[in-house]
């Protein structure tokens, strides 16, 4: 196999996880087998899958799929759009908390098991009641992606349906509270050029698919941009990529996602991301007031788009986490890891650092799970 196959293969930007090694590893927490075939780059997630001609599969029931997340039931709870289905809302509902989505992410999220013609009629009938937008991305090497787009009344309905959501009995209701704008969202205004920042919310929006879709025990998971006012009870906070809430044995945690492409300096990511974070880990008691919930942890995934070496990156933000005030709260994964294998020991942690370059997963003997 030549180097560049084995780059692609290896760095995994978001390809296709093989199908069979994700179905063996849901749920579980067991270390892969050197035989378990590694995520590749080499068929992407543009398009679901193909199906015989003349044949039509039909939608699978949610409520019995393993892989229904506890946040699903949170956006039916909030009620069915105006004409729409509880299913029309759920993809709603995540088309404005991941900002946008590739048809494939949609796909997945909502209209999981069924022919690829039930989604695009309902695209064109969302469209068509004004919920969303279609719009089409250019990939590298030419690829194009069809993309829904949120309109302002889906902003704007989903905002207000979860704002009313938030009661009591909700733990994490303040967290949610915090991100909800307090002046109106305005939908993403979008070209035929294709922004900088698509392919970055795109790998994010992959991720955090496929953690929603593994049988996790996702509560909350969204991934605006700057999703938290600049300050709040006297901490500058963090603006990450990602928040979940997530189930662990029986305890909830906020989980604050970094992705991290490797286009700026390790010491701006330092600046930027794990010096706020480690502020705010001083103060238990604080963060449980901001968010209520007291523990939370901060999962990077990295890839390395400019110099292609994603280990020696993880390395070296692994090393400045190390020397926060709490360093166990900081894990480290290559970004295609997570995507195919999101439920498993892929995970750099504490002083736990790679001692190789190596992309493979299993090849790595200090990988935990989180």
């Amino acid at each position: 196999m030549s180097s560049t196959t084995n780059v692609a293969r290896d760095d995994a930007v978001m390809g296709a996880a093989n199908p069979a090694a994700e179905a063996q590893s849901a749920n579980s927490r067991n270390p892969l087998s050197p035989a378990d075939p590694l995520p590749t780059a080499d068929v992407p997630l543009t398009h679901p899958a193909p199906h015989r001609e003349g044949r039509r599969e039909g939608l699978r029931d949610p409520q019995r799929d393993p892989s229904f997340a506890p946040i699903d039931r949170l956006l039916q709870g909030a009620g069915a759009f105006p004409n729409m289905t509880e299913r029309d809302t759920r993809a709603l509902s995540y088309l404005v908390l991941l900002r946008l989505l590739g048809f494939d992410q949609l796909r997945r999220l909502a209209f999981e098991g069924g022919d690829g013609s039930i989604l695009r009629h309902r695209v064109r009938t969302y469209e068509d009641a004004g919920w969303i937008t279609r719009w089409t991305a250019t990939l590298p090497q030419g690829v194009r992606q069809r993309c829904a787009v949120p309109s302002r009344d889906a902003i704007r309905a989903v905002i207000n349906r979860l704002d009313g959501l938030l009661g009591a009995d909700i733990p994490f209701a303040p967290l949610v509270r915090l991100m909800l704008p307090n002046t109106e969202r305005r939908p993403l205004k979008l070209t035929a050029s294709t922004p900088e920042w698509f392919a970055h919310q795109r790998e994010v929006n992959h991720l955090v698919t496929s953690i929603i879709r593994s049988g996790r025990k996702i509560l909350w998971a969204s991934a605006w941009d700057c999703p938290f006012p600049e300050t709040a009870e006297n901490y500058t906070l963090p603006q990450p990529d990602y928040v979940l809430v997530e189930e662990v044995e029986g305890k909830l945690r906020v989980v604050f996602g970094e992705h991290d492409r490797g286009t700026e300096s390790v010491e701006r990511f330092v600046d930027r991301k794990l010096a706020l974070y480690d502020e705010l880990a001083e103060e238990a008691a604080d963060a449980a007031e901001l968010f209520g919930i007291a523990d939370f942890v901060i999962q990077v995934s990295v890839l390395d788009t400019r110099t292609q070496n994603p280990v020696r990156r993880l390395q070296s933000l692994l090393r400045e986490a190390s020397d926060t005030a709490k360093p166990h709260l900081f894990s480290f994964t290559l970004a295609g890891w997570l995507h195919a294998y999101p439920t498993e020991r892929v995970w750099f942690s504490g002083q736990q650092e790679p001692t190789h370059f190596s992309r493979h997963c299993q090849d790595h003997e200090a990988l935990v799970a989180v």
